[in-house]
Order: C-alpha cells, then sequence, then structure tokens
C-alpha cells in the first residue's frame, strides 16, 4: 500500500479533529472526507456550457444564482452552476 506524508499543519488539524470526539484516528478523519468530499474534486472528461443565459438573461446577486441552482426546479433540474474550473477545464480542453 502506497504511503502518503503529510505537512505539520495538517498533521495538528487532523489531530485537533480527532480530539474534538467526532473521529477516532486521523485515518477515519481521511477516509471521511475522501468518502464525502473527493468524488467533487475530479472534473469530467467532457464539459458542457449552456452559452444561453440562465433565466432569460435576469440579473441576480450571486447568492440568488446558487438558490436557484441548489433549488434544482424548472430550467435549474440536472444543472449546476458554472464554475472558475470548469471554464479553465474547458478552455484546456480545447487546447489539448
Amino acid at each position: 500500500m502506497q504511503t502518503y506524508r503529510i505537512s505539520d499543519k495538517n498533521a495538528r488539524t487532523l489531530n485537533k479533529l480527532v480530539r474534538s470526539g467526532d473521529f477516532k484516528s486521523p485515518e477515519e478523519v481521511l477516509r471521511h472526507l475522501i468518502q464525502n468530499y473527493a468524488h467533487e474534486l475530479i472534473q469530467p472528461t467532457q464539459i458542457v456550457i449552456d452559452l444561453q443565459p440562465a433565466d432569460n438573461g435576469e440579473y441576480r446577486t450571486q447568492n440568488q444564482w446558487i438558490a436557484l441552482y441548489n433549488a434544482q426546479e424548472g430550467e435549474f433540474e440536472g444543472k449546476r452552476m458554472i464554475s472558475a474550473p470548469d471554464i479553465y477545464q474547458a478552455g484546456k480542453a480545447v487546447s489539448d
């Protein structure tokens, strides 16, 4: 099995989480993080950016847009809000 090294700062953070009582060991903290959050770090191989303005080009604050996408209703059902990494990955895919 491969072993990994982490910085002292990250090791202290892991130890604080264990001391909080929510986790039994640093390994359990890492397992929890991987199982619950690592899937979000994996970028899809094909990125599709919808070029049509959402909600007929209405003006909204960032928090209002987030709420609309999080509701997953109407035209937002099955879609997620674009992020800076999406744009970067799309540009990278085109230039490859």
